[in-house]
């Protein structure tokens, strides 16, 4: 794209882009891509579920374009403060769902020994998990007779020679409202992220506009 041709659209694409590129490689070293959640739910097209999400923050940014200017700009400083938080808010929010809903499988190889990445540490696959309340009766009996274990030891050898498979004490529907509730929350945190930084940097961009502007009113002779 021509920015000679096209202007400020291609500012504005390459400006939503860059943002969402850096701060989404920032989350997914930090939770993984959205497809590490989705999958949990027997839904491979991730994209579907983030698509949403990527055009919300393109036309948010667009707004902000549009919009701010040298007299309103501190309330898009205000704004960025509110995206900021809410960010905080989710990732706190994600990590407790994550804690309380998954369990981690770790891969084996045909030796029965753990497989490990380069560095030597264990690499494994995230599985979505209920409560003990949400159990399907026959595993909840189950699992009320062997208690007090932790849901992920339970997981792990029941289910008819199946294990590590909550399919088996779960029904899918509950499982899939949890994976769905994992991956927007995994997309909402990059959408507030992105916002964050994007009117932190246009409302500064502002400021030190209005700041030159009036330095030069100054220099010149009454």
């Amino acid at each position: 794209m021509d920015p000679d041709t096209y202007g400020p659209f291609a500012s504005l694409i390459a400006i939503a882009a860059a943002l969402i590129s850096a701060f989404g490689l920032l989350l997914f070293k930090a939770v993984g891509p959205a497809r590490r959640w989705s999958w949990l739910a027997g839904d491979r097209h991730s994209f579907i579920r983030t698509a949403a999400v990527r055009a919300i923050t393109v036309a948010l940014i667009a707004l902000t374009f549009i919009t701010i200017d040298k007299d309103n700009y501190w309330l898009f400083a205000g704004g960025a403060l509110g995206f900021g938080l809410m960010t905080f808010v989710l990732i706190s929010w994600f990590d407790r769902v994550r804690l309380v809903h998954t369990c981690v499988v770790p891969d084996v190889a045909i030796d029965g020994t753990a497989v490990t990445d380069r560095r030597g540490r264990p690499i494994g696959q995230s599985i979505v998990i209920g409560t003990e309340d949400t159990m399907k009766p026959a595993a909840q009996k189950a699992y009320r007779k062997l208690a007090p274990i932790s849901l992920c030891k339970f997981v792990s050898g029941y289910g008819n020679n199946q294990i590590n498979n909550p399919a088996a004490i779960w029904d899918l529907a509950v499982l899939a409202k949890i994976a769905a509730k994992l991956t927007m929350l995994v997309t909402g945190i990059m959408l507030c992220g992105v916002m964050a930084l994007y009117l932190a940097a246009a409302s500064i961009d502002m400021h030190l506009s209005k700041a030159d502007a009036v330095a030069a009113e100054d220099a010149v002779p009454g």
